[in-house]
């Protein structure tokens, strides 16, 4: 699902990409194009989609726009690939590749981690604790704090990031939680 129909997180995710200076937004699981072309409003957009079938619809979606670079493939493969695309950019990661028998999630925590880099994080799809927002589920286990606490204290050190939900969501009615650097805060 994308942050079109969902105005709370569209507008979180706006305020930080303004507040943070981001420079590339790398969104995982394009479907349809939707979500890229409204982060293209906002600054650069590296996209990834597994799914052929969708990734051609989303490329037709997006059309011309000159500040999107689409892929198709996994996630973590066309990031390992294009990581000098990434290097010395304020960079944002929304993490929303959760539907088929693979889910990459940890892999891509696991790679932003190997790479070095501390960006932004949004994962979407997430269990919010004490909200009866929508979240994703893999192998029985749903998306959750204690899924990725140990990849996120590898990205940023162990207490050098804060994290937060959304507390308010329209539209889907999904929840996502917010990783932040503490040095990179503003």
């Amino acid at each position: 699902m994308d942050v079109d129909g969902d105005t709370f997180l569209w507008k979180e995710i706006e305020s930080l990409v303004k507040k943070n200076n981001v420079q590339l937004i790398i969104e995982t699981g394009t479907y349809l194009g939707n979500t890229a072309k409204k982060f293209s409003t906002l600054t650069n957009v590296l996209t990834c989609e597994i799914n052929k079938d969708y990734y051609l619809k989303a490329v037709e979606n997006i059309g011309e726009i000159k500040n999107i670079k689409s892929f198709l493939g996994n996630s973590v493969d066309i990031l390992r690939e294009n990581k000098r695309l990434l290097e010395g950019l304020n960079l944002l990661f929304f993490l929303d590749a959760h539907w088929y028998d693979y889910c990459p999630l940890m892999d891509e925590l696991n790679l932003i981690s190997e790479l070095g880099l501390k960006p932004i994080i949004v994962i979407h799809d997430f269990k919010v604790p004490g909200k009866d927002f929508g979240y994703d589920s893999y192998n029985g286990k749903a998306f959750d704090y204690e899924l990725i606490e140990k990849s996120v204290e590898l990205i940023y050190g162990k207490n050098g990031f804060e994290y937060y939900y959304n507390k308010d969501s329209d539209g889907p009615c999904r929840g996502a939680v917010f990783i932040l650097s503490k040095k990179g805060k503003k």
